[in-house]
């Protein structure tokens, strides 16, 4: 025959110890096997579902291990989960000591395609779809990987703005960076006056332009750097066809060049045909600061030199 009993309750349950008569098992409902302590509902059975502390009291859950007390551990007054410690200080805490404290995503296969997903953490808004994402993946084979990292806009749609190559390479803004970092688009340095120097790239003529900018206006290009090598400074256009490696513009107003030296050393400018020897001075525009006198060299010798009122033709 089959041994039946009343429903009972979590604080009469129908099978109770004589001298703890709210200890015991219970049934809430139909297909429903209940255990209370102390007249507090501790573990629910059902057919769907196994549930721990279905009533939410202020009861802690807590997993041993053969070595490790808290080996799983659930804070019932904090909502908090820890793995390897009693009192989490976050919504899911790691502790351990050394390479015990690692959290591993594994793939359950060992064969894929590229692009397929490794491991993957997604960072999302109650109501609405993924906000951010850490992905790693495989690029070109099984043991070859990156790591993507995808913001979205509002509005808009979930989009890979950096990427750590295989070859640790960083692209933001491109998945092939082929130098250390790569970025595609502007370079900005700035401070918290919102007062910024800009690096970027024309597309149109292929020029690196360097110019500063606040959060009100542009201050206009300042340097560009073309693909031959050519710098320009307050200027697109190159200057004379023989001597065009170096220009200063400044169409508004005087425009020039200061060298300042020591007050007991030489400002120079050389003229070179070499990379060793005289010949990397073979003609040279000298000042002299501890005498006040400028020199005009050739062929790697004094030729003319200036002081005061008098010039000296060597």
């Amino acid at each position: 025959g089959t041994l039946t009993l009343e429903d009972g309750s979590a604080t009469t349950p129908a099978l109770a110890f004589r001298d703890d008569l709210n200890t015991g098992i219970y049934s809430a409902a139909a297909d429903r096997l209940n255990i209370s302590v102390g007249g507090v509902d501790r573990l629910e059975v059902r057919t769907d579902a196994v549930v721990f502390n279905e009533t939410g009291a202020d009861t802690d859950f807590r997993i041993e291990g053969d070595a490790e007390q808290n080996l799983f551990f659930v804070d019932a007054s904090t909502d908090r989960v820890g793995i390897g410690v009693a009192a989490p200080s976050q919504k899911l805490q790691i502790y351990g000591s050394g390479d015990s404290a690692v959290m591993s995503l594994l793939r359950s296969t060992s064969t894929g395609s590229n692009d397929d997903i490794f491991g993957q953490i997604e960072f999302e808004n109650n109501g609405d779809s993924t906000m951010c994402r850490i992905s790693a993946r495989r690029k070109s084979a099984n043991d070859d990987s990156y790591m993507s990292f995808w913001t979205k806009t509002s509005g808009g749609n979930l989009t890979e703005a950096m990427r750590i190559d295989s070859n640790q390479k960083v692209g933001i803004g491109t998945a092939t960076p082929q130098r250390t970092l790569e970025v595609i688009g502007q370079i900005a340095v700035g401070n918290t006056s919102n007062a910024h120097w800009y690096f970027d790239r024309n597309d149109s003529n292929g020029l690196l332009e360097i110019y500063q900018s606040n959060s009100s206006s542009n201050d206009g290009v300042k340097v560009n750097i073309d693909t031959s090598g050519r710098v320009m400074i307050g200027t697109t256009v190159e200057g004379f066809a023989t001597a065009d490696n170096f220009t200063i513009s400044d169409t508004s107003g005087d425009c020039g060049m200061t060298i300042r030296s020591g007050t007991s050393s030489q400002s120079i400018i050389a003229f070179s045909d070499a990379t060793s020897g005289n010949a990397e001075f073979a003609g040279q525009i000298s000042y002299y600061h501890s005498t006040d006198e400028m020199v005009i060299g050739a062929n790697t010798k004094q030729t003319v030199k200036i002081h005061d009122e008098h010039i000296n033709v060597f």
